[in-house]
């Protein structure tokens, strides 16, 4: 949620909680208490999902199915989540 390269310029420039991902891999790895050797696999995992999910809220929304012009203000870090996967992981 805080990954500025998984979102279009616009959201990116008005995302006001900016962490670095350092520190979220270290608080994972305190809390789990485990080497996280599969942390960017998960993390362009839920660029995928959250991907998948917006896309299908968008759809929702333009159909008229569930009305939230909150969809429209993510629509455009779609694309973005979809690439922002695979470079993750160096693909």
């Amino acid at each position: 949620m805080t990954d500025v390269e998984a979102r279009d310029d616009v959201r990116a420039a008005s995302l006001h909680v900016r962490i670095d991902r350092a520190d979220i891999r270290s608080w994972y790895a305190a809390a789990s208490n485990r080497k996280l050797v599969d942390f960017d696999w998960y993390r362009a995992y839920a660029c995928f999902r959250y991907g998948s999910i917006a896309a299908f809220n968008v759809r929702l929304h333009r159909t008229g199915h569930r009305v939230d012009p909150e969809n429209e203000l993510i629509a455009p870090s779609i694309s973005a989540l979809f690439a922002h996967g695979p470079n993750i992981l160096g693909r």
